[in-house]
């Protein structure tokens, strides 16, 4: 089954960008020169953000400090959010994202927080939701039960991100190894990488999946936006990605934004000054490792506010695909070890 999707004209979303940044540029022109200065690049990534119309009704402010982007001020949900911080992470020059964002929660609604979580796995293909249970407590949700694979895990909290109120999610689904993905699943996460993925805003795809190969068909930008692609629709499930069929057109390069493939220990050095900028969290009690895409933080840090800023700043250090937290809350740790004496 071939699964098609587009986004407004890629040269119109720059072109607004560049125009609101103060940068001289025409409609449908090509891209502009990047941004070369931390002012022109924090201008750059404030419109960026502001011409997402998946931003809307939020309100955000973007600051540069030594390469790594702090974003501050108040949005609907944990998606605007992480897609903020995505957006300032494919910008040129910036090694990492600080995500110290307020969730505003919506006037009204008939749901409750729990009900709604509920119905963000209704109608859709990327997970087997019929082992997942779902709590809530004061804006923060636990996910508990059983998925398939490590992508599920990561999926069931990205469709839970999307409600609005949630500030936090708590994501204790352990995993079995024993899911089966159909090509529809695969598919359909392929299709929502895509989505989510500022490198290819403006840009159409086609993904056809059979019996675990994905062949992917269209045009991107430059090679590196290309093996990006490539990379990353090797999902759970995969055997083998086709990209005889994907172009590449330099006219449709998106100046300003780049790809951030970075060794591990990179990844480490970009998360650790992140964390040394962000003042939700003591960098020196958090340990962090770096494997495959998957970055386990442990240590024990003092409640759980630190815990959940610890993982939305590790959220925005390229390379990280999953996050298992296993930082231990100092109060819980000394009420633990009381029962025991």
């Amino acid at each position: 089954m071939k699964t098609s999707f587009s986004h407004p004209s890629r040269h119109l979303v720059v072109a607004l960008v560049l125009t609101a940044a103060g940068v001289s540029g025409q409609l449908f022109a090509s891209p502009e020169a990047a941004p070369s200065t931390p002012e022109e690049t924090a201008d750059f990534i404030n419109m960026d953000i502001k011409a997402d119309t998946a931003m809307k009704g939020s309100d955000l402010r973007v600051s540069l400090h030594n390469g790594i982007a702090l974003i501050e001020g108040s949005a609907l949900t944990l998606d605007q959010t992480e897609r903020a911080a995505a957006r300032a992470l494919a910008t040129v020059s910036i090694r990492a994202v600080v995500n110290d964002v307020r969730i505003v929660p919506p006037s009204d609604t008939s749901l409750s927080l729990k009900e709604s979580a509920e119905a963000a796995f209704q109608k859709q293909e990327l997970v087997d939701a019929s082992h997942i249970k779902i709590n809530e407590n004061n804006g923060r949700i636990v996910l508990t039960g059983t998925v398939g694979t490590w992508d599920e895990q990561e999926l069931a909290r990205e469709l839970v991100s999307k409600v609005p109120a949630v500030r936090a999610i708590d994501n204790r689904l352990q995993v079995t190894y024993e899911g089966i993905r159909t090509d529809a699943q695969i598919a359909a996460q392929v299709k929502y990488m895509i989505h989510d993925d500022p490198l290819y805003t403006g840009l159409d795809f086609g993904v056809v999946v059979k019996d675990g190969v994905v062949s992917l068909s269209g045009t991107t930008g430059n090679k590196a936006e290309a093996d990006r692609l490539v990379r990353r629709s090797y999902v759970t499930g995969v055997i083998e990605v086709n990209a005889t069929n994907l172009d590449v057109n330099s006219n449709l390069a998106m100046e300003g934004l780049t790809d951030k493939h970075i060794t591990p220990e990179q990844t480490l050095v970009a998360l650790n000054d992140a964390y040394v900028l962000d003042p939700r969290v003591d960098e020196t009690k958090v340990h962090a490792t770096f494997k495959e895409g998957v970055l386990t933080l442990s240590g024990v840090v003092n409640d759980i506010n630190e815990k959940d800023a610890a993982e939305s700043t590790a959220r925005g250090v390229p390379g990280v695909l999953t996050i298992s937290n296993q930082l231990v809350i100092r109060n819980y740790r000394e009420v633990a070890s009381n029962d025991q004496n």
